[in-house]
């Protein structure tokens, strides 16, 4: 982080210790940390309902115009075209493959990056309106055991804010860059891991002891 001068990645860094510290000073803070991820996906889902009602290519906040160094272009193009495939989608990979898609955008702004840098908007436009709604229940169900486990003591109080850390910092960073949906990073296929971990049924004699 130091040797890299990146100021995003400080920030990533501070965010991550705070997170770790607040979670074993405090079961209150670990509890709210749990439900984070659920929370960012509704608000994820009213950005993507924004772009998509509006039509804007950028986030409009008074007088000030956002485009996250011209991510919200990508953004809107790529929400622009959700009612092509609303439900189910373009499928994995299916969405800039399509030459129409990738060379129009190339055409309208001199650059084109087949990228949504937004994984929530990965998500609703390679799987449709079940993939996300489907996404979003199963980030539900993950926050509900977390809390489950929390509450039962069941899982290592170390083990969990690490968990919790890794998970919520995650699903900030898909907010302006796609690591969902990516089998080959190390990190989406760690985080689909911790998902199915977390998810496992609780041994009896853990309950017990607990």
């Amino acid at each position: 982080v130091i040797a890299s001068e990146s100021r995003g990645a400080g920030a990533v860094a501070l965010a991550a210790g705070g997170l770790l510290v607040s979670s074993l000073w405090s079961i209150r803070c670990m509890r709210l940390y749990a439900v984070l991820p659920f929370v960012m996906c509704i608000l994820a889902a009213l950005l993507i309902l924004y772009f998509y009602v509006t039509g804007y290519d950028s986030i409009h906040l008074g007088d000030a115009t956002i485009d996250l160094t011209e991510r919200t272009f990508i953004w809107q193009y790529a929400i622009s075209h959700f009612n092509d495939a609303p439900l189910l989608g373009f499928g994995i990979n299916g969405f800039w493959t399509l030459p129409s898609v990738y060379d129009y955008f190339e055409q309208s702004h001199g650059w084109v990056l087949d990228n949504y840098h937004s994984g929530y908007i990965a998500i609703a436009i390679e799987t449709g309106l079940f993939g996300y709604l489907l996404f979003t229940t199963s980030v539900f169900l993950f926050s509900n055991k977390v809390l489950y486990l929390i509450a039962t003591r069941a899982i290592n109080r170390f083990h969990c804010a690490l968990i919790i850390g890794f998970v919520v910092l995650s699903f900030q960073t898909n907010f302006t860059e796609t690591m969902f949906l990516r089998s080959t990073m190390f990190t989406s296929v760690l985080l689909v891991a911790i998902f199915f971990a977390v998810c496992r049924p609780v041994p009896q004699e853990d309950l017990q002891q607990s």
